[in-house]
């Protein structure tokens, strides 16, 4: 792996916890609102704008045609929308592996965590649906940063 390409990781990496971090925040926030399905589809929704300036500026510090890099960054963020999603659904839908996942969580949690937070907020945030919301994080931000590298971004 080139030098390029672990700063650039490493930059994705700073990236992706502030993105990460305010998705979670807005599922978190609305779940109990508009449902699991719908905080994650307006998280992203969100984080697709984000995400394209942090990528563009940040990143890959990317020269390149904002409207082209854009339509590219749209498509390939959508694909890994649907990626993620998918992984979502699919952890929920198979709910005995997600309810071992959120136990499993629970239970190597240092036990001040649940104090700092309260029980109840420590519950939420260990939930199926969060656990589920986490594993797609991943899927979608491995597929991301590739293509987007590649793809959007890639140096001519």
């Amino acid at each position: 792996m080139s030098k390029e390409t672990i700063k650039q990781l490493v930059r994705y990496g700073l990236a992706g916890i502030f993105n990460t971090l305010l998705g979670l925040m807005i599922v978190y926030l609305l779940k109990d609102h508009v449902g699991i399905r719908w905080a994650n589809i307006l998280s992203f929704g969100f984080g697709m704008v984000t995400n394209f300036i942090t990528s563009k500026k940040f990143t890959f510090k990317s020269e390149g045609n904002t409207n082209k890099q854009g339509s590219y960054f749209f498509i390939i963020y959508l694909f890994c929308f649907c990626l993620s999603f998918g992984t979502m659904n699919l952890l929920l839908w198979e709910q005995t592996i997600i309810n071992h996942l959120s136990s499993f969580g629970r239970s190597i949690v240092p036990e001040f965590i649940p104090n700092l937070i309260t029980t109840k907020r420590f519950l939420s945030v260990t939930s199926p649906e969060m656990i589920s919301t986490y594993f797609g994080i991943v899927i979608f931000a491995t597929f991301n940063f590739s293509l987007n590298k590649y793809l959007t971004f890639k140096k001519s």
